[in-house]
């Protein structure tokens, strides 16, 4: 039977529910969990950077406690772009009530957003050592953040503090950058986030909270978190790593890097909604139009304060 005008409210309300189908089925990606994730209540959403310098200092008897200096490191704008395309419901396959297809064509394109988002956000960890990149959607894209470097650098530093640098970039005991996944590796890092010192000169421990590997380290991620003794050794010591969360990230690929991110990640990595995903009904139909549905996002992706995530290509060098 033909789908005919009158049956456009009913068809509208079954691509609704596949559009949802298809959100609910996306939530479980686990590059979600490596952003954190905002609303922008405008275009252009500005993020400041704050350093709290001198900010506590001893207080003789009778004297007033002194104010905190919090000194503006440097702010970065993020402006929302617009994606989306048209799913086309043709008049002949309303004509010839191909109800089927019209589901598969709208699961195929409604997923196909949700996949470009992904692959939008993983493309930051893997050209996190370059200042620019072309993303899925065919934009060249900055990957940096205030200081002008990459989101991975042996040299970042903080705005307004003469002298000051830090790395991002883990390293083995022998100092060796960018080494491989294993247990000594991953163990070493955890500690060695423990003593990162802020700009003020104070110790600032960051605590380890997510591993992130792509599917190919997977196995290996597993037994060095999880394992009773520690993984790879040849002794029978307790392996002492714990209260990491293992984040496999498809869009990965067959990457050997892999990545530490604290509790705080979210400001480093930014996920920011103008417009949520959504599908936008025509306005008017006719039986002889093509009727148009909308697929839509407004969003921008932005690399924050970078400590709180260290990173490793897997090169060893």
């Amino acid at each position: 039977m033909t789908i005919k005008v009158s049956d456009f409210e009913k068809l509208t309300d079954d691509l609704e529910s596949i559009f949802n189908e298809i959100k609910v089925i996306n939530r479980a990606q686990d590059i979600r969990k490596c952003f954190g994730t905002e609303n922008m209540d405008r275009r252009t959403h500005e993020h400041l950077v704050i350093n709290p310098q001198a900010s506590i200092w001893a207080v003789g008897d009778g004297e007033e406690y002194p104010e905190a200096d919090f000194t503006e490191w440097d702010s970065i704008i993020y402006t929302a772009k617009k994606y989306g395309w048209i799913v086309k419901i043709t008049e002949e396959m309303r004509e010839d009530d191909l109800h089927n297809q019209i589901e598969i064509v709208a699961k195929f394109q409604f997923s196909t957003l949700y996949r470009k988002i992904y692959r939008d956000m993983s493309d930051i960890l893997k050209n996190g050592y370059s200042t620019s990149f072309t993303n899925t959607f065919g934009e060249v894209t900055s990957s940096v953040w205030p200081d002008w470097l990459a989101l991975f650098s042996a040299s970042h530093t903080a705005w307004g503090v003469v002298g000051y640098t830090y790395s991002n970039i883990m390293t083995t005991p022998a100092w060796v950058a960018n080494p491989s996944l294993s247990y000594e590796n991953v163990e070493y890092n955890i500690n060695s986030m423990l003593l990162y010192t802020a700009a003020d000169g104070t110790v600032a421990p960051i605590q380890a909270k997510k591993l992130v590997v792509s599917p190919k380290l997977k196995g290996l991620a597993e037994r060095i978190l999880y394992s009773t003794l520690s993984q790879g050794t040849a002794n029978n010591d307790k392996n002492t790593i714990s209260g990491i969360e293992l984040i496999v990230v498809p869009q990965l690929g067959n990457s050997d890097m892999w990545f530490l991110l604290w509790e705080w990640y979210e400001e480093t990595l930014k996920m920011l909604f103008r417009v949520k995903p959504q599908m936008v009904a025509p306005d008017a139909v006719y039986s002889t139009w093509d009727w148009k549905y909308k697929v839509r996002t407004r969003y921008v992706l932005g690399i924050g304060y970078q400590a709180y995530v260290r990173g490793s290509n897997g090169t060893n060098s």
